[in-house]
């Protein structure tokens, strides 16, 4: 586990820092009024790939931006995380 600030973050989403790379940021759940998206990220210097979450609200009456659960540090804890390959099976109609 490791902490990102807020604002470095924000700049990983929006691909505004030369030292890391976004690798995903898709919507893995949602509700009424927010999507939840899980975002994986790479630190260029050692290669290793991190993990965290945010909401971001579906209208425009709901809070502008990404929201990050922070800790009382203000900064995002973040998972590493690797990327493997699995096999999965499913019907197809014929």
């Amino acid at each position: 586990m490791k902490e990102f600030s807020v604002d470095l973050l924000k700049d990983i989403l929006f691909e505004d820092d030369e030292n890391y790379t976004l690798k995903n940021n898709n919507i893995v759940d949602e509700s009424r009024w927010e999507n939840i998206y899980e975002v994986v990220f790479e630190e260029k210097e050692t290669g290793k790939s991190y993990q965290f979450f945010y909401t971001q609200g579906k209208t425009e009456y709901q809070a502008d931006g990404p929201q990050f659960d922070t800790n009382n540090n203000g900064l995002v804890e973040c998972r590493e995380v690797k990327l493997v390959e699995k096999i999965v099976y499913v019907y197809e109609v014929v």
